[in-house]
Parts: structure tokens; sequence; C-alpha cells
């Protein structure tokens, strides 16, 4: 049961104290991953992207801070980011059901017209 419940949801890591400072922060990304990407997106997939935004915001401290090396490491892991994104999105477009064609919805909104009596749809 909870290696189900660790595999499933993608707010969780084994071993890690999400009360903690930097379990917060993960679980704070993870949340608004799944704000963008649905809650049907591919766990790994979101706790993957979660970590490495964590770890781009760690480098990104490294970066201010002066550290030439982590200039570098920024630039990948910011591409690599934003390919994991990519991924998901095309996924998420992939998996949306589609729309009925125009026609159809026309249609449709037309004979809800017709149903509603004289005087009841006037605005």
């Amino acid at each position: 049961m909870r290696r189900s419940i660790l595999t499933n949801d993608p707010r969780r890591l084994p071993g890690v104290d999400m009360r903690s400072e930097h379990g917060r922060r993960y679980r704070d990304i993870i949340e608004s991953l799944i704000s963008e990407f649905g809650p049907n997106a591919d766990p790994i997939r979101l706790r993957e992207l979660g970590g490495l935004k964590f770890s781009l915001e760690q480098i990104q401290v490294q970066v201010v801070t002066g550290s030439q090396r982590a200039c570098g490491d920024l630039v990948r892991l910011s591409n690599l980011i934003a390919r994991r994104e990519g991924e998901l999105r095309t996924q998420k477009v992939v998996t949306a059901p589609p729309k009925p064609p125009l026609r159809h919805r026309l249609a449709e909104r037309a004979a809800s017209r017709r149903s509603i009596p004289d005087g009841e749809g006037a605005v």
C-alpha cells in the first residue's frame, strides 16, 4: 500500500520529510505543475520536472552568489526543463477530448433556442 502511494502521488518522495523547507517547496512546485498540466498527467514525469525546477532554483542561488560554473548549469538545466514541459504539453493536447465540430455545436444551440417558449428567452 505504501509503495503505491509513493508511486502514484507526485507530491511525495521516499525519504523526504515533506514538512521541511525543501519538502514544502518541492510540494509547491508539484502543485503548480498539476494545476498547469492537470491531475491526470504522468506522476513520474511530474516528479521529474518538479525535481528539475527545484534544482533550477538552487542553481539560480549559486549564480547570484557568483559561481561561474553555475551559469553553464543554469542554461543546460533551463533547456532541459523547457523540453520536458514541451513533452508534457504535447501529452496534454493529445489526451484532451476532441471538441465536437462547429456545425454540431451550432445545431445544438439552435435546437435549444427553439425549445424556449417565446418571451422567456428574451433579454
